[in-house]
């Protein structure tokens, strides 16, 4: 399982995956000027500026 939130206040995505218990095993933000990728769709990337406008 794979989760995005969209953190509009400090303008970076950020992605939780790998559940164990009530914890995620994977935790990583992105901001302006990185791209993003699902672990699922890896081919995909987007940039946080189309995610998240100026």
């Amino acid at each position: 399982m794979e989760v995005w939130i969209v953190n509009l206040q400090d303008r970076r995505v950020e992605t939780y995956s790998e559940p164990e218990g009530d914890v995620y095993g994977s935790v990583r933000h992105y901001g302006p000027g990185e791209s993003v990728a699902s672990q699922h769709f890896p081919d995909i990337a987007l940039e946080v500026e189309r995610i998240i406008p100026a």
